[in-house]
């Protein structure tokens, strides 16, 4: 990979990091001033986003970052945080469809998908990790 390309994943990364840990802030600071929705699934976001970015400075350091893991951070970043954001804050609030069993089928299929999602980042991180050269080789 280029050094261009390396350094502004590098700055995503960092970027994306920062933000986790000023929404986590957020959280500690506005704890009990807010509805429980919000610190709840900003708190899930910002710990999910955050390893997740965290994971990718961690490979960029250790120079095993593949350039087909770089490319799916974004997506599956974007992707992670907008879903968590929506599964915690509708679960937290108690949104309930028209019965109960709807509303339990819904938080089914909703931490399902943030499952897969949670996954799907694992694997990308594992298989760069597998995968990339070594510092010393």
């Amino acid at each position: 990979m280029s050094r261009v390309f390396l350094i502004l994943h590098a700055l995503g990364a960092l970027t994306v990091f920062a933000i986790c840990l000023v929404a986590a802030s957020e959280s500690v600071s506005y704890y009990g001033a807010e509805p429980f929705a919000f610190t709840y699934s900003r708190s899930a976001a910002a710990l999910l986003c955050g390893s997740f970015a965290a994971t990718h400075l961690y490979l960029l350091a250790s120079r095993r970052l593949t350039f087909s893991a770089a490319l799916f951070f974004y997506p599956l970043c974007l992707l992670l945080g907008l879903a968590t954001e929506l599964i915690a804050r509708s679960g937290a609030k108690g949104w309930a469809p028209s019965s109960t069993t709807d509303a339990v089928w819904a938080n089914i299929i909703g931490y399902s998908v943030l499952a897969a999602l949670v996954a799907i980042c694992a694997l990308s991180c594992y298989r760069s990790f597998a995968r990339g050269r070594h510092a010393n080789a």
